[in-house]
This record gives C-alpha cells, structure tokens and sequence, in this order.
C-alpha cells in the first residue's frame, strides 16, 4: 500500500500522516488513548522495542497500569471507557461524564463496549 503524507479522516477521528526522511509519522486524533506513532523506513530488530515495551507494562508511572481505556469506534462516532470517564465523539455527542458508581461502569463496559463478562 502507498503511504501518502496528509490528514486522514475516519468517522469522527482526524489522523495526519507526516513523512521525515528516515520516518514516518501517524500522528492520532487527540481523543485517543496515544498521541503518535513513529515508524522507521529502515527495518530494526525486535530488541528495539523491548526496553519501551517494558517500561509501558511494568513502570510505576505507566497509564497502561493505572486506567484501563476500552475504545469502539462506529462510522459517525466513537465511545470512549477511560477509568471512570465516558466519552462518546462525533458529530453532536454529550461532553464527557464522570461514572458514578461501578453498577453503571459495568453496565458501560458491557452495553456500549459490547465487552462478554
């Protein structure tokens, strides 16, 4: 597939891929859970990633350890579980909310998220 630098737009996220010339750039719709992917033109080793990797799933100030994000995205808008904040994107959509209780962050994880307990 043909990489081509510009913005991208899917549903209600905007992406931009960037091209520099020993990389790529995605950069992610801000109401996500990352900010950017970097990609190399050249190949690396796996090891590469393995010390970011690490630190992603065991460092004490890791998101990945202390909010758990659950994302489903539709053709018009996107609903985001991120720890106690609920947030659906698009169009016309309410602001965020904070959950109140754990009856209806359950319920959220399970109905909008389509998650099977």
């Amino acid at each position: 597939m043909l990489l081509v630098p510009g913005p991208v737009q899917q549903g209600p996220c905007q992406y931009e891929l960037i091209e520099e010339p020993a990389t790529w750039t995605l950069v992610h719709d801000k109401r996500g859970t990352l900010a950017e992917v970097v990609f190399s033109k050249t190949p690396v080793q796996m090891e590469a990633f393995r010390s970011p990797a690490d630190e992603q799933l065991t460092g004490p100030n890791s998101g990945f350890l202390r909010t758990l994000a659950v994302m489903k995205r539709g053709k018009d808008e996107a609903h985001l579980l991120r720890g106690r904040v609920y947030e659906v994107t698009g169009e016309q959509c309410p602001p965020a909310r904070i959950v109140a209780s754990q009856q209806e962050w359950l319920e959220l994880l399970v109905l909008q998220q389509r998650v099977v307990t």
